[in-house]
Parts: structure tokens; sequence; C-alpha cells
């Protein structure tokens, strides 16, 4: 299990498609990075204990197919 930060230079990550981070325990901030990698397909969050609104950062996750959030206490809509 890892937590904390993630490195901001994540979002440098243009070309990452697929990103497994189940089951830790990260500040919710990482959404926001994790929101630059526009090319993500597969994004998986389940677990990390998250709490508050869907961030609206990951609205630009134009071309993800699988999102895992279950697990976390967060609310709104996903609207692709």
């Amino acid at each position: 299990m890892f937590g904390g930060n993630i490195s901001s230079s994540i979002g440098q990550l243009r070309n990452l498609q697929k990103l497994e981070f189940s089951a830790n325990s990260f500040n919710p901030s990482i959404l926001r990075e994790i929101g630059l990698c526009s090319n993500l397909t597969f994004l998986a969050l389940a677990g990390n204990e998250l709490v508050g609104s869907l961030p609206l950062y990951l609205a630009n996750l134009h071309k993800i197919e699988e999102l895992g959030l279950s697990n976390n206490s967060l609310s709104g809509d996903w609207v692709p």
C-alpha cells in the first residue's frame, strides 16, 4: 500500500494509457494531475478512501474506457 502525495510530474505522462492505483491512501489532489494524462483509457482508483464530489478534472479523460472508483466516498455524476 502506498500513501501520501504523487509527484505532480505524473501529469506530464501524456502518452500514459493505463494507471492502476487501487487500494492505496493517496491524497485526493492526485486526481488533478491524473486529469492531465489525456490518453488514459484505463484508470483504477478503487479503495483509496477518496471523499467528496467527483473532480471536474476527470472530464479531461476523453479516451477513458474503464474507470474504477468503487470503495471510495465520491458523489456526483460522471459525464464523459
